[in-house]
């Protein structure tokens, strides 16, 4: 066997140092136990008179329920027209706050918002609605807002005057039913027609 190079023994030095080295312990004991405290009654009753709930923090809550500066922009192809009610409608709750439809559509708010978040909210379910109308459907609330009407009312005049009724969606339904390709009185022809 040949004696070992020196960049070897060099090597054997530093594992000989790295081996008189002990592992570090692992046992059980690593963990630090748990701590507990304890309160007199004076104590815990001091400590929960001193809590306040997150809503009589008025600042911070205020500040949490204000709407945006400026509602989002409302998709060009998506603004109300004669015929895409239904469309809008659904690009609106997609869109906007649920605070914003919620008033547009029931006309109420949180009653334990004061007035003026009130206010700052009807602002904003305006200005929201005002820009997702096309020049022609704006017309329908003209008169609404110019007596000083609210923008639940203008949503009503709006559904009242686009919304589907009754009988143009069943009309809709029968169009649609009998504008249908005829069948095909063979089989062979009734399979190409379904594929």
């Amino acid at each position: 066997m040949s004696p070992p190079s020196p960049s070897a023994a060099g090597d054997l030095d530093v594992q000989s140092d790295m081996a008189t080295t002990p592992p570090p312990p692992s046992s059980i004991n690593d963990v630090a136990p748990t701590t507990s405290v304890t309160l007199t009654q004076e104590q815990f009753d001091e400590l929960i008179r001193n809590q306040r709930p997150a809503r009589d923090d008025d600042a911070f809550s205020m500040r949490q329920l204000l709407p945006p500066a400026n509602p989002p922009v409302f998709p060009d192809d998506s603004k109300l027209t004669e015929d895409n009610y239904v469309d809008w409608d659904l690009t609106m709750s997609v869109t906007f706050a649920r605070e914003v439809c919620a008033y547009l559509r029931k006309g109420t708010h949180d009653p334990s918002w004061p007035l003026a978040l009130r206010s700052r909210w009807e602002d904003y379910a305006a200005r929201a609605l005002a820009g997702s109308l096309t020049v022609t459907t704006k017309a329908t609330i003209g008169p609404i807002v110019q007596t000083g009407g609210s923008a639940h009312q203008c949503w009503l005049a709006l559904a009242a005057h686009y919304a589907p009724s009754d009988a143009q969606a069943y009309s809709a339904l029968i169009k649609d039913y009998f504008s249908m390709p005829p069948c095909p009185p063979t089989w062979a022809g009734f399979n190409a027609w379904t594929n």
